[in-house]
């Protein structure tokens, strides 16, 4: 039995995915936390409507922030490149978890139990994958599940 899982911090932010993801691997390392700080502590107020009925506070955070952290190296690779080199998308997975690499990739929810589309309707949507185990054939991940920013199985 072969189970594999890199190591992940719990993300202060979760209100996007992107954001949750990037952050659970940046916060393993401890001197990164300037970082944070440094990146995500702004907030920009809107009026939503010309009368102020409500209102709406986010974070201000750069964009494509995942490929402008310091700490998080990137690379990425589109569909054909499996296709042309007939690579096997799992194999790949696994192999790159052995080396210590974090998975970003867009799944179909539509084939993912607990996903708000699964059996539904067809959404193209991303998860990160930290790790996988051999003899169950599953890999872990992270991302929203019925509505929470977790780890689960897939």
């Amino acid at each position: 039995m072969s189970i594999r899982k890199l190591p992940l911090a719990k993300s202060p932010i979760v209100t996007y995915q992107d954001i949750g993801h990037t952050l659970a691997v940046t916060l393993t390392k401890k001197e990164s936390e300037s970082w944070l700080y440094s990146n995500f502590v702004n907030l920009w107020f809107k009026k939503q409507y010309e009368k102020p009925v409500g209102t709406l506070i986010d974070i201000v955070y750069p964009s494509h922030t995942h490929f402008q952290n310091p700490f998080l190296k990137n690379q990425r690779l589109f569909k054909y490149i499996f296709e042309k080199f007939n690579l096997d998308i799992k194999n790949f997975i696994i192999e790159n978890i052995n080396q210590g690499f974090y998975i970003r990739v867009t799944v179909d929810e539509y084939y993912i139990p607990g996903k708000r589309a699964y059996k539904n309707f067809h959404y193209g949507h991303d998860l990160m994958i930290f790790g996988y185990n051999s003899s169950l054939q599953l890999f872990y991940v992270l991302g929203y599940f019925n509505e929470i920013f977790t780890e689960y199985e897939v």
